[in-house]
């Protein structure tokens, strides 16, 4: 994976390589005082990289709408199923404003977490 230093901007594939004298032997005598950061290749799609994040949209779906979203993601929970389409919408929808569907969304992830710990029990 191509590797690029926050402090130089040296892209390189391996740390040990690192060109930059401003960048080795830092006052706590580590390695290097830069910060390797990964990078995307260029060939390389968010898509591919974070597959998990990116869903195939069915053939013949025009639009998305929060239901189709809990579906393609396999949300099933209702509490979540509600706190997400709280927050999607958040002040959105005129009823509330953003600051109130924030908080029932906090609710209901709140309610979630009290059933998994009766469900322990």
């Amino acid at each position: 994976m191509l590797k690029i230093c926050s402090t130089c901007l040296h892209q390189d594939t391996e740390e040990d390589q690192h060109p930059c004298n401003a960048c080795t032997l830092n006052s706590i005598g580590a390695k290097y005082a830069c910060q390797w950061e990964p990078q995307m290749s260029k060939h390389t799609t968010l898509a591919q990289q974070y597959p998990h994040y990116h869903k195939k949209i069915p053939e013949g779906v025009k639009t998305v709408d929060v239901y189709r979203v809990l579906q393609l993601f396999e949300v099933t929970d209702p509490c979540l199923q509600h706190a997400i389409k709280k927050l999607l919408c958040a002040g959105a929808r005129g009823a509330k404003n953003a600051d109130k569907d924030v908080e029932e969304a906090a609710a209901s992830i709140r309610r979630y977490q009290e059933m998994r710990v009766e469900e322990k029990k």
